[in-house]
């Protein structure tokens, strides 16, 4: 926080000079600094509106998605792993992948079949679904590879809090005839949403960490890299 209330400049051998700015470097954030022809402003809207969209999304997937793994089937560690493989990859090599040729080939391939979501809303409009619900809906499908990349963690904290639950809880419950319906908003909800807190948390930082803002840290004034050493 200090230093970014300070004009620092490298000093020869190492160490730099402060020249305190107070707040002109978010002024000039604010006003002057661009990436590509985009401020800042413009930036930050576009993260806010796009995690607007995900957290939802991802928090009720992580959580469809724990309930399903915590039951023991065969191959469920296999499962497992597979939607934790972005969290221990590289996050730059995969988005790297998935922007070049790879990524390309990927996208003319399933190409078709998101095309279904605009039929689907189509659909929804014609049945007298609300826009904006249908244009969540259609949103949350069209960003379904960042959905699943970013819930690795989520649904492992997920999966940790079910194994957490009691098992004499739902076995009272089945005593007292409480269906499956029942027993997942009156036992499993009540019981895992201390750790939704958590899970939104972690899925904000995660979503301005990895989002184009960073980049805004290493231009100056004119939209060119700046020197980082």
């Amino acid at each position: 926080i200090w230093w970014s209330l300070n004009d620092m400049v490298v000093k020869e051998g190492g160490g730099f000079n402060f020249s305190y700015v107070g707040l002109g470097n978010y002024r000039n954030l604010f006003t002057n600094v661009t990436l590509s022809g985009i401020t800042f402003p413009e930036m930050l809207t576009t993260a806010i509106l796009n995690l607007a969209i995900n957290l939802p999304v991802i928090i009720i997937f992580s959580l469809f998605i724990a309930v399903l793994l915590n039951k023991k089937f065969k191959g469920h560690q296999i499962v497992k792993a597979i939607f934790f493989i972005p969290v221990v990859f590289n996050m730059s090599v995969i988005n790297n992948t998935l922007n070049g040729v790879f990524g390309q080939l990927l996208s003319s391939d399933v190409g078709d079949g998101f095309a279904l979501s605009g039929q689907f809303a189509d659909f929804l409009f014609r049945i007298g679904i609300g826009t904006d619900l249908v244009e969540f809906l259609t949103g949350a499908v069209d960003r379904i590879f960042t959905i699943v990349n970013m819930s690795g963690i989520q649904i492992l904290i997920f999966i940790a809090a079910l194994q957490s639950i009691p098992s004499h809880l739902y076995e009272a419950a089945k005593v007292e005839g409480a269906t499956q319906y029942e027993m997942f908003w009156k036992i499993t909800i009540p019981m895992v949403s201390p750790m939704i807190l958590t899970t939104v948390v972690y899925t904000v930082v995660d979503s301005f960490a990895t989002s184009n803002i960073i980049q805004f840290m290493t231009v100056n004034s004119q939209g060119t890299t700046m020197a980082t050493t």
